[in-house]
C-alpha cells in the first residue's frame, strides 16, 4: 500500500469515528409512549349562575302546585338554587346579577318555609269534636201553629203579628248578605196573604224564596219564644 492510500484510508477511519461519536443514543420505546400520551386536559368550569337560574325556575314551578307540606320541598328548591349563585366568583361579571337573583330568591323561600310553617301548625291543630245536630224546629211547628190560631181570638192580635214582623226583618237585613232580599219577599208574602199567612209561610218556606236553612230555623226560633210568650201572660 502507498503513503497515499494509507493516507485515505487513516482519513476514512477519523470521519467514521466521529460521526459515530456525534449521534445521540436512540430514546427507549416506552419513553416515547409517555410523552405520546401526555395531553394537557382542559380545567372544567361551572356556568353558576345558569345552574342557579334552572334550579329556580325549578322551584317557581313546584310553587304553582304545591300544597300542604310540598312547600317544604319548594323551599329546599329555592334553598338549592340560592346556593349555586352563592358560588360566583366576586370578579365574575356575572356576580352582580347572581347576588340580585340570591335576593329574590330567599325572598321566594321564605314565602314557601312560612306556608310550611302554617301548615304544619294546622296538621298538628287538635281536630274539633262533631257538634250535636241543630234543633230545626221542625217537631214543634204542629203546636206553635195551634198556638197561633188561638192568638187569633186574643186581643191586639195584630200588633202582636206586626211585631213579628218587625223581629223577622230585622232577622231579614242581618242575613241579606248570605239569604238575599228575604225581606222584601216577606213583604210581599203579607200584602198578598195577610200577617197570619205569611207567618206560617216563613215558617215552612213555602213562598219564600231561601237559600239558608239556618235562616228558617231562626225564624221558627223567634216565634216560638214570642207564642211561648203570649201563652204565659
Amino acid at each position: 500500500m502507498t503513503n497515499t492510500q494509507n493516507a485515505v484510508a487513516v482519513m476514512a477511519l477519523l470521519l467514521l469515528s466521529s460521526c459515530q461519536s456525534a449521534a445521540p443514543p436512540p430514546a427507549p420505546v416506552a419513553e416515547l409512549q409517555e410523552q405520546a400520551e401526555v395531553v394537557e386536559t382542559p380545567v372544567e368550569t361551572i356556568d353558576y349562575l345558569t345552574q342557579g337560574k334552572q334550579q329556580g325556575y325549578e322551584a317557581a314551578v313546584a310553587a304553582q302546585t304545591a300544597v300542604d307540606d310540598h312547600w317544604k320541598d319548594v323551599s329546599a328548591h329555592w334553598d338549592l338554587a340560592i346556593a349555586s349563585l352563592g358560588q360566583v366568583p366576586t370578579d365574575s361579571p356575572d356576580y352582580a346579577t347572581a347576588q340580585a337573583k340570591i335576593v329574590e330568591y330567599t325572598a321566594n323561600r321564605d314565602v314557601a318555609a312560612e306556608r310550611y310553617r302554617a301548615y304544619q301548625v294546622k296538621a298538628a291543630a287538635p281536630v274539633p269534636a262533631p257538634q250535636a245536630p241543630r234543633d230545626t224546629g221542625k217537631s214543634s211547628d204542629q203546636s206553635l201553629e195551634e198556638k197561633m190560631a188561638l192568638i187569633d181570638g186574643l186581643p191586639g192580635r195584630e200588633s202582636t203579628y206586626a211585631r213579628l214582623l218587625d223581629q223577622v226583618d230585622a232577622k231579614c237585613t242581618q242575613n241579606r248578605a248570605e239569604i238575599g232580599d228575604i225581606a222584601a219577599r216577606s213583604v210581599e208574602v203579607a200584602a198578598q196573604y195577610g200577617h197570619r199567612t205569611n207567618i206560617l209561610d216563613m215558617l215552612e218556606g213555602g213562598h219564600i224564596a231561601t237559600r239558608n236553612t239556618d235562616f228558617q230555623f231562626d225564624c221558627v226560633e223567634i216565634f216560638s219564644l214570642i207564642v211561648t210568650t203570649m201563652d204565659a201572660q
